[in-house]
């Protein structure tokens, strides 16, 4: 038995809201949207669903959507409104995307969809935009199906080089700092193919896909401060998690005297990597 009242109210509302999905039967407001896109709706269905939709028709609030009997939602989308309805009425989650988008554009769509969700403080849509975003970069293939850093030599790597930068900045524009959803699937991404990202297919003359962004990814970590803090932060925790699995244990060069963790333990004559000359392995004291 599903415990999660979530999901609980998710199947609640399948069950009691679809028969009035796009009717007028019943029907006492009406969403607004660009190119006169008018959308049927129930208050009290949007009220159970969205703090936002609650507020906006609560006549003590004194807003014009309460005695109207209109929402004016024409600064979105058409597309997201659709299926920010969809959602509440049927939760049914589809991205307004063609049937054949790339994955890039999946990725954008599903971003847009959870700065939607967000807006409407309409947690399970986002939830569910965050799993697809998810998903759907795992299908991304950046290394040739050959894994690990360096040349790739495929067109599929190429597009994910090009497209990246858009993904990234659209998911660091659209989400507040604290709101990490997206934020760590992109960083988490990035850093497990930063090598691919700053080498892959560099010497190839094959231009990006149409539509690839022309921003280049270190165009993007210099442009996108957050992005580039954030990074630079899990590499920083990931390095101190790896140095605590060595066991504590440093090269110490007694030359230049810089130190780092490494996996080897009493191993004399290792060569420094920063001057390249000598030094020795030392425990790190407390």
């Amino acid at each position: 038995m599903d415990d999660n009242p979530i999901h609980e109210h998710c199947k609640c509302t399948t069950q009691s809201f679809a028969p009035y999905h796009g009717q007028r039967r019943h029907s006492d407001v009406t969403i607004l949207c660009k190119d006169g896109v008018r959308i049927p709706a129930h208050k009290v269905i949007l009220c159970l669903a969205s703090p936002f939709f609650e507020k906006a028709l609560d006549p003590e609030k004194g807003f014009l959507e309460s005695h109207q009997n209109e929402i004016n939602l024409l600064d979105h989308a058409p597309k997201n409104i659709a299926a920010l309805i969809d959602f509440i009425y049927l939760h049914r989650y589809a991205a307004p995307t063609p049937s054949d988008a790339g994955i890039r554009d999946q990725l954008l769509a599903h971003a847009s969809m959870h700065a939607t969700a967000d807006y409407f403080m309409v947690g399970c849509l986002r939830d569910a935009a965050h799993a697809a975003f998810a998903a759907a970069i795992k299908r991304w293939p950046i290394d040739g199906g050959g894994g690990g850093g360096g040349g790739c030599g495929c067109d599929d790597a190429n597009d994910v080089v090009a497209a990246l930068p858009a993904v990234i900045e659209a998911v660091y524009t659209s989400t507040p700092a604290a709101q990490r959803g997206l934020r760590d699937v992109v960083l988490d991404f990035a850093a497990q193919h930063y090598g691919s990202l700053l080498t892959s297919c560099s010497s190839s003359s094959s231009p990006p896909s149409p539509s690839s962004s022309t921003t280049s990814f270190t165009d993007t970590m210099d442009s996108v401060g957050e992005f580039s803090r954030d990074l630079a932060t899990l590499f920083f925790e990931r390095s101190k998690a790896l140095a605590s699995s060595f066991g504590g244990r440093q090269f110490l060069c007694t030359y230049c005297v810089e130190r780092y963790s490494i996996p080897v333990d009493g191993f004399e004559g290792l060569q420094c990597k920063f001057c390249r000359r000598g030094g020795k392995v030392v425990a790190i004291r407390d």
